[in-house]
């Protein structure tokens, strides 16, 4: 049970890191997709973060509570 609850996390932070990612490469491609008052870099940094969280929360599951995933 525990270890297909720690997958089941890093499925959530993964998909969560791809949607940042996409974002990301909306924006670089198109930055007139968010509306003009919207601060470009702010919007950008935002999902920077989405993925910086997202990957250490990856890394604390696979590093310090790695112990979680194992069978007992």
């Amino acid at each position: 049970m525990q270890r297909q609850i720690v997958k089941n996390l890093i499925s959530i932070y993964t998909a969560k890191i791809l949607d940042a990612k996409t974002n990301i490469d909306v924006l670089m491609i198109n930055p007139t997709s968010i509306p003009e008052h919207s601060d470009f870099t702010k919007e950008l940094d935002k999902h920077i973060t989405e993925i910086a969280t997202a990957k250490e929360k990856i890394a604390v599951l696979e590093d310090d509570l790695a112990y979680l995933g194992k069978d007992h």
